[in-house]
Order: C-alpha cells, then structure tokens, then sequence
C-alpha cells in the first residue's frame, strides 16, 4: 500500500505540477480520481495552470512563476540550436527555485501524507524528502526519456537535497503506457488508466463519412524558426487526399500567416484551420493523427486506437517518434531530409491510411491501456 489513510478514511495528497507544455494532462486524471475517492488533494501549479486547477473542484495552491526574462533566454538558446538544456536549466533550475519555498511551507503546515509529483517537477519530490514525507511522481511520457532527464540533472538536484535523486527513483512511478512499448527501469513502477476507454466522438469536419486526419504541432514548434513553412508544407501534403482535416496552430495562427484575412485563400478545400480544438474528442474520432511526437498528443491518440505520423523537432519528440515506429503504431518523417516535407508527410499519411497493421497496433495499445488498474485502485 502507497499510503495510509486516516482513521477518518481521508487521505490527505498534495499534488505538484509544473509548467511545462502539456505538462498538466496527465495530472488530471489523478486529480479526479483522487477526489472521487474521497481524498483531501491540494494541487499546486503556476498561474498559466490555474483556471485548469479550479475546474477540478479540488484545492489550488498557487506556485510562483521563475523570472519570465530568464526562462526566455533558455528558449530563446534552444530555439537557435545554442548549447541550452531545458531539462537542467528551467525545470531543475528556475522552476524549483522559484517552487520550492511554498512547496516546503506546504509540506510543514499541511502535512499531507502523500506528495505526488509529476515527473519534470523536482520541487514537490525535495520538499517531501526534506520533511520526511512519501512522494511519488506521475509519468509525462516514455520511462526512457524521464529516467534520462533525471540523470541529467542529478547533480542540480543532489546540490539541493543529498539523496533526493535515489530517492526519486526508488519512488512509486504512475505511468499510462503497456510495458511493450516502455519497459521501465523505476523498481516500483504501477501502470494506470488514465484516458483509455473514452469512446469515438463527434469532432468538427466530422458530419461526413471517410477518414478524419488531425493535425497538431503543440504550442512550442510555431515558435522555432521556419515553423511557418511547416505548417504550410503539411496543408499541402493534405492537398487533394480523400481524407477531411483539421489542423491547429495552437494560438499562432496570426504568427504563421493562417487567420481569417491572411493566407486563407491558401488553405485546402478538405482542411479547417483553427487556433484552438478541444483535443480529446480531435483523438477519438481521427482515423490518423499527425503530430510533433509529444507525450500528450502522441500516446491519447494511441489510448483512442489511432495510430499516428509524427514529425519530431526537439526533446523527447524524436525518441517518442522512433518507440512508436519500431512498435509498428505509426510512421516517422524528419523535418529536415531529402526530399520535399509535403510529400514525404503525403506518402506516410496514405501508408497508414492504407495498411491495416498500423491501425491494429495503435488498438493493441487501446487495449492493453483499457485494462490498467484503475489510479484509485493504484494508488491504495
């Protein structure tokens, strides 16, 4: 048994994220499965999450966001491929600064019986070793990825708390991915459900029969240099397919030339571009999902049975890309190879569309992934 509930039957969990891209996802589920139990949660997160964090009903503790000038300067070294780790610098470095003091208050004064984590918030893990608190971490994506980002910043955190880095790999580890795709190496890994089961939905462009293709980059790729050109090599790839197709922008729209009264007249006929989609329903109703390799949209398109193209740019996105190839759930295209992106992005999308064992591996994913244990059930 993770924890221990109290004489009155309430376990009291504290529940740190960061702010991370897509970083907050996977948290939710916990967070309302934890209430549903019956749980007092405390979920603390910056202000960009907070109305995201209301919604939940649960309690909102508001961390301080780093200093914005320094966070842009890590990005903008990243985004001109100069030497600059996002891993190190943001999420060991500013973000847990800036964290850790009302982590720590928290920990003292709350005195919850559990901090749960997710796993590129390092703040919420030192806070509950320094105070003697069990904590566990939630997986973002592939075990692979985040065991080599803790390594990576083992020296930033042990400068922090001695022993904090053992301990947070001899932590529980919640992850929603079948071990056929990411065997762990955590000792006490626990794989939950989190968002199989939900269903085919409707979606916008879906009132007519045919495959449905869903297009997003995230929110980070619109602001790396040629990122227009992307966006518009990937309308043309989708140019005259038989297929209906949603892209978003992810708030760039104006940015990229792709608003109403700008390049609109460039956009196929079969594609409708929006800034914004409710993802979840764009996941359950595609019958492929082209995307940067991201952890949120690559494994919810697999949860929904979907197998997925992706065109990796940058950090975990090019090893999330090749899990899913070598596992036969989807195809890769580099950004930057021979050939002209727009065709070799045609060609994937067909291939997939076409050969049945794509579909078949992205369901196997479904399944496995259906079968979990509950997180309630997970956690106790």
């Amino acid at each position: 048994m993770l924890v221990h509930r109290l004489d009155c039957g309430v376990v009291r969990i504290l529940l740190s994220s960061s702010s991370g891209a897509g970083h907050f996802g996977p948290v939710i589920p916990f967070v309302e499965a934890l209430l549903r139990r019956g749980d007092d949660v405390l979920v603390a997160v910056p202000a960009v999450r907070r109305a995201q964090a209301d919604a939940l009903g649960a309690r909102v503790l508001l961390l301080p966001d780093p200093s914005e000038a320094d966070v842009a300067e890590v990005w903008s070294r990243v985004r001109a491929g100069q030497p600059a780790s996002v891993d190190r610098e943001i999420f060991a470095g500013l973000n847990t600064t800036a964290y850790l003091p009302v982590l720590e208050r928290a920990c003292r004064e709350w005195e919850p019986e559990l901090v749960l984590h997710e796993a590129a918030e390092f703040a919420g893990a030192i806070a509950a070793h320094r105070s003697g608190i069990r904590h566990a971490q939630i997986a973002i994506g592939l075990a692979l990825v985040e065991a080599g980002a803790l390594e990576g910043v083992a020296p930033v955190l042990e400068e922090r708390a001695a022993g904090v880095v053992e301990a947070i790999r001899a932590s529980t580890y919640f992850t929603r991915l079948p071990v056929w795709l990411d065997p762990s190496s955590y000792p006490d890994t626990r794989r939950v459900r989190v968002g199989a089961g939900r269903g085919r939905r409707e979606s916008p462009g879906s009132a007519e029969p045919g495959p449905q293709v869903f297009v997003s980059f995230g929110t980070v790729v619109s602001s790396l240099p040629g990122a227009a050109e992307v966006y518009r090599e990937a309308l043309e790839a989708l140019r005259d397919l038989p297929v209906r197709a949603v892209l978003t922008t992810g708030g760039a729209g104006a940015r990229l030339g792709l608003e109403p009264g700008r390049g609109l007249e460039e956009i196929p006929p079969n594609v409708m571009v929006s800034d914004w989609v409710d993802q979840d329903p764009m996941l359950a109703a595609a019958s492929v999902i082209v995307c940067h390799g991201g952890a949120g949209t690559t494994f919810g398109a697999l949860e929904n049975g979907v197998p997925v193209v992706v065109v990796p740019f940058m950090a975990d996105q090019p090893t999330n890309a090749r899990i899913v190839t070598e596992a036969g759930a989807g195809l890769t295209v580099e950004p930057v190879a021979d050939g002209p992106l727009r065709q070799r992005l045609r060609t994937a999308i067909e291939t997939v569309l076409r050969e049945p064992s794509f579909r078949r591996k992205a369901m196997e994913f479904a399944r496995d992934t259906a079968e979990m244990p509950e997180i309630s059930a997970a956690v106790m």
